[in-house]
């Protein structure tokens, strides 16, 4: 995760501004990326509210994901073997 902010945080003041965002997603997603798409990311990622995303909003949001994707995905698994619906694994 480290790696990745720093990669984002292009002038390494510890930080990610709206604008290096913005220029990392239209790398990777080309020009029709929308600027209102970064606005949404930076609202529920900045935390403090100071339009900009600091490691620990980047530590608490990217973990946040990767948790809710593991839950979900220990779930799914769950009910493969849960297979009358009854919240226990069946034989």
């Amino acid at each position: 995760m480290r790696k990745v902010f720093t990669s984002l945080d292009k002038d390494g003041n510890g930080t990610i501004s709206k604008d290096e965002l913005f220029k990392v997603y239209q790398e990777i997603h080309g020009p029709e990326f929308a600027a209102s798409d970064i606005e949404a990311i930076i609202k529920q990622v900045d935390s403090d509210d100071n339009g900009l995303i600091d490691y620990s909003e980047w530590i608490k949001a990217t973990y946040n994901h990767w948790y809710f994707l593991s839950n979900k995905k220990l779930e799914e698994a769950f009910k493969l073997f849960d297979t009358d619906g009854n919240s226990m694994v069946s034989l």
